[in-house]
């Protein structure tokens, strides 16, 4: 069954917008090259508040994401990081009903 990882990252104020443009610059690359990669989203819910969902085929590919995450984390955005913190679960559906819309939208990256 394919995992999600859902990575809750709180930040220093007012410092998400960079934070959001290296993760697109830096770290979605990386992902994509990563074996069992399938999803990423990214999610801004406040001046100082990210949520990162990323969903790989299978429960172990997952995990390797959090860890290679976490250090990517440090090195590349650790002087803006107050916390993370990561969750693991089974993908039960992931559905996007209207990808080619999305995409000419900006919503999907390909």
């Amino acid at each position: 069954m394919q995992q999600a990882c859902i990575a809750r990252y709180t930040v220093k104020s007012g410092t998400v917008d960079e934070i959001v443009r290296r993760i697109k610059a830096s770290l979605v690359p990386i992902y994509r090259r990563q074996p069992g990669f399938v999803a990423f989203e990214l999610i801004k819910t406040s001046n100082a508040s990210l949520i990162a969902v990323s969903m790989w085929h299978l429960a172990e590919y997952a995990a390797t994401s959090a860890k290679m995450t976490t250090a990517w984390t440090r090195q590349e955005i650790g002087e803006n990081m107050v916390s993370v913190d990561y969750e693991f679960g089974d993908l039960e559906f992931f559905w996007i009903p209207f990808a080619q819309e999305a995409k000419q939208l900006g919503l999907v990256a390909v």
